[in-house]
């Protein structure tokens, strides 16, 4: 009995473990494309580095059904969430992006954040711009956003920095 315990589990860990180091890779790949994104694309370097608290995703890295989408969110002023989209090719094995699509950029003010009764978060924005990459190209030179015809104003919402803080410390680097 004890014999039949014994081959039984081992058998669970095989299958069940065994089978893990290629979601290791992926997990790998993942990573390494979105350094690569930092590191080889100018539009997503220069963000970076004007605004340190951002993250960095790629929706859709493991489907094969739709095209991988490189997105870039930055948290600002305790009100502001800028974010930039890129359908993207990519080389998973190498970890590299081949090709980018034009980045669809725009910047979402919040205007409150409530916790309701049943737990889930309710976010009222304010204003929504949509921001030409020719603006934002003059955004990231300048390091203004009056360039893009939007007033930045400097008054945190209570809230934005708790609920944002989690999702600005995931950038791979």
């Amino acid at each position: 009995m004890h014999f039949r315990f014994v081959r039984i589990s081992l058998l669970f860990i095989f299958l069940f473990v065994g089978c893990r180091p290629g979601l290791n890779q992926s997990e790998i790949a993942y990573k390494n494309t979105v350094a690569n994104a930092l590191a080889t694309l100018p539009t997503i370097k220069k963000a970076a580095e004007l605004f340190p608290t951002n993250r960095i995703t790629i929706a859709y890295f493991y489907s094969s059904q739709h095209n991988p989408v490189l997105e870039f969110e930055a948290y600002l002023n305790g009100r502001y969430v800028l974010n930039l989209q890129s359908e993207i090719e990519i080389d998973r094995k190498r970890g590299i992006i081949l090709k980018t699509k034009p980045f669809q950029i725009h910047m979402h003010e919040v205007k409150s954040l409530a916790r309701l009764p049943t737990g889930q978060l309710s976010i009222t924005y304010d204003h929504n711009w949509k921001i030409s990459e020719e603006q934002f190209s003059e955004v990231l030179s300048k390091n203004s956003f009056s360039s893009a015809s939007i007033a930045i104003v400097n008054q945190p919402v209570a809230g934005f920095a708790e609920l944002y803080r989690d999702k600005g410390n995931s950038t791979y680097r």
